[in-house]
């Protein structure tokens, strides 16, 4: 089972972003000066490297990051100049979901049509594989977090690279969603 598993999860395919809408939770420095920020660099997963994520995976994150943040005004620029360095893990973890479906157990008796003469009830177990994306802003002189995001969903098998490459964008997307916080000056 745990040779399927790893064979199955090239985990970027990690995140289902079917017909469901993504959503992701977002954490922020309320002190942080985001309107500071001009420049980034992905750093990606070097501190953890996790063999799960493939280098085609990587590329494809490190892609979706990019272009999200571009799209946004943001430049990229070498790690020692950047404003903020930009860091992601990935992991996974075995789930089950168990879904009770009640039942009314009808007899036709004599005098009338149908009769219901008690319940029951189907027990439906389902063992699938969740995979969680975290990414975190860390300001490159203080070397502390200011903004971190999480998704987590089903992982989900896809049929081609093409479709890969969309579903990372999408989850990148819903990360970067709330990026940059707008935060009103504290007085």
């Amino acid at each position: 089972m745990k040779t399927m598993k790893l064979a199955i999860l090239p985990v970027l395919m990690l995140l289902s972003a079917c017909t469901t809408t993504l959503n992701a939770e977002t954490d922020y420095s309320v002190d942080y000066d985001f309107t500071s920020v001009k420049t980034y660099n992905i750093v990606g997963d070097v501190s953890v490297e996790n063999p799960m994520l493939s280098d085609i995976n990587r590329d494809r994150i490190n892609n979706a990051i990019a272009a999200n943040l571009n799209s946004k005004g943001f430049a990229t620029s070498v790690e020692k100049d950047a404003d903020v360095k930009i860091q992601y893990f990935v992991f996974t973890k075995d789930r089950t979901q168990v879904t009770t479906i009640p039942m009314s157990v009808v007899a036709n008796c004599y005098r009338c049509r149908y009769r219901t003469i008690g319940t029951a009830s189907t027990v439906d177990v389902r063992q699938y594989t969740e995979g969680t994306l975290i990414v975190d802003v860390i300001d490159n002189k203080t070397a502390k977090t200011v903004w971190r995001s999480s998704l987590s969903q089903r992982i989900k098998n896809y049929d081609n690279a093409k479709e890969r490459d969309e579903a990372v964008r999408l989850i990148i997307e819903a990360i970067f969603k709330e990026f940059p916080p707008q935060v009103t000056a504290v007085e």
